[in-house]
């Protein structure tokens, strides 16, 4: 029977939603976690995770295709790729088409020439556009928190980090969200439910990562 996620879970319900499934958490446990069974969310998550998975192939066939093995990825898409040593050195010529940047260093699409602009890898490169977003594809939390770093007006920016287990999705904050007025209210409540850190803190344990 799968546990009523309205409710907050015990341990042991936890454990049926969670599976084999459990997250490891690198350097410290999150500061809130909610959980979500709504099958709009946990299709929807399947969806978005065959998505990202298609387009981040796509991404590595270009890197084959033009000789380097690592791409520069962020949480919002592909920014160029990283060149091999001999390329930057100028023993092996850049591919047609592309151009080492100067502030970056990354490798990434040049306009200068026709031949460049037309290059195969360059319109395939183009066609990947943006990474595919969870928000496409399930209802998400509306919810951020920033906390200064002490660096003048500079700030850390945290959201939900989302995961799928075994017969739920969970939801993930490296922040407590409790420091933003009226947090819950921008979160479907319906949908996403928060959960006793106590519970979390216990299954980690259990899965020997704490």
């Amino acid at each position: 029977m799968t546990p009523n996620t309205t409710d907050k879970l015990e341990l042991d319900e936890a454990r049926v939603l969670i599976g084999d499934r459990l997250p490891k958490f690198k350097n410290t446990l999150p500061a809130a976690w909610w959980i979500a069974t709504d099958p709009r969310v946990v299709d929807g998550y399947d969806r978005y995770r065959s998505s990202y998975d298609a387009w981040n192939k796509k991404v590595f066939d270009v890197a084959d295709d033009i000789g380097v093995k690592t791409a520069r990825i962020s949480w919002f898409g592909v920014h160029g790729y990283e060149p091999t040593d001999e390329m930057r050195a100028g023993r092996t010529v850049v591919p047609v088409g592309w151009r080492i940047d100067s502030k970056s260093g990354h490798l990434v699409p040049s306009r200068r020439t026709k031949a460049d602009r037309e290059a195969a890898t360059v319109q395939r490169f183009k066609e990947l556009g943006h990474a595919p977003q969870e928000s496409d594809f399930l209802p998400t939390m509306d919810i951020e928190v920033r906390i200064p770093t002490g660096n003048g007006f500079s700030f850390r920016r945290y959201e939900p980090h989302y995961c799928r287990v075994a017969n739920a999705v969970i939801a993930v904050m490296n922040a407590d969200p409790d420091r933003v007025p009226d947090s819950d209210s921008r979160v479907d409540t319906a949908t996403w439910h928060r959960q006793k850190l106590s519970v979390l803190h216990a299954l980690v344990e259990e899965a020997g990562d704490a």
